[in-house]
């Protein structure tokens, strides 16, 4: 591994590409993860790469996780990839989080090192409402997740949300949409990758949906986005908590001024304009030069 990695920072670095991705949903859990942190962060010293890494750290053995990624602090943000924080959407998925315990000895952890914290949710998962998601947006940065992203669920084949029987029980919408930056001129044809999203189902509708992006889009702007940070510091040092922050600008929006209102109309706008009922549909539209 460590010579794949002097082989890949060798030609990576002179064609200017900074990134690496480490394919492991649970780094850090095991004692060979030491190894590939420490030659990492010995490359970043010798030929400044990578100048960035997307991993997914495990959810287990924190104590030993967060040993592993330190020398990786400057170039690595640790992902809790939650999906959901709302239970019963969690136990129609079978699928169980850390405690909320843990989660905050993670973020403790991650504070106490200098480790940005970074979180991630799914829209329009089963049972999730608009406000039980909002509610674990809120919930995830209580617990001093530094950025939160939430994602749009796919309908992928092979899972269950391509079988006619789960989509019919839980009466998902799904709708196209262009995967970003998947697209090109390819022996002088256009071609397009799409993918299938929900964009309903019967627990949250579509305005709902749309609303859940704004929300989402919220958070990017005014809480993920450093250039804020220092009025949120003023904010918890009066007293108030990041709960009362979020809300405030949820609300607040509504009375923005009017060149706010264009930026967050536009934003919608291009959220239903990227959906298209069929991929035939998509790759008609995407297809016209205009």
């Amino acid at each position: 591994v460590a010579k794949e990695l002097e082989y890949i920072g060798e030609k990576i670095t002179k064609s200017g590409g900074g990134v690496l991705c480490i394919a492991d949903t649970n780094f850090g859990m095991y004692s060979s993860d030491m190894a590939v942190s420490q030659k990492l962060a010995e490359l970043k010293e010798e030929i400044n790469w990578p100048q960035a890494i997307l991993l997914t750290t495990g959810k287990e053995k924190i104590d030993k996780v967060f040993e592993t990624i330190e020398p990786l602090k400057d170039i690595l943000v640790p992902s809790m990839a939650a999906q959901s924080m709302d239970l019963d959407t969690l136990n129609a998925i079978d699928r169980t989080n850390l405690a909320e315990k843990t989660y905050k000895k993670y973020a403790d952890d991650a504070a106490s090192r200098d480790l940005a914290l970074f979180a991630e949710l799914i829209l329009s998962m089963p049972k999730e409402t608009l406000e039980t998601y909002w509610t674990g947006v809120k919930k995830l940065i209580s617990m001093g997740v530094n950025k939160m992203v939430t994602y749009t669920l796919q309908l992928n084949y092979g899972t269950v949300y391509r079988v006619s029987s789960y989509l019919k029980e839980h009466e998902y919408v799904g709708k196209y949409r262009m995967i970003p930056n998947a697209y090109g001129m390819y022996d002088g044809d256009r071609v397009f990758d799409a993918e299938m999203v929900a964009v309903a189902n019967k627990y949250m509708s579509f305005a709902e949906y749309l609303e859940a992006r704004k929300l989402a889009f919220y958070v990017e702007l005014v809480y993920n986005s450093d250039c804020f940070s220092e009025i949120l510091k003023f904010w918890r040092e009066c007293g108030f908590n990041t709960d009362n922050y979020l809300e405030a600008i949820r609300t607040g929006f509504n009375s923005a001024p009017e060149n706010i209102q264009k930026i967050i109309d536009s934003f919608v706008k291009d959220t239903e304009l990227e959906l298209f009922d069929t991929e035939e549909e998509l790759l008609a539209y995407f297809s016209n030069p205009e």
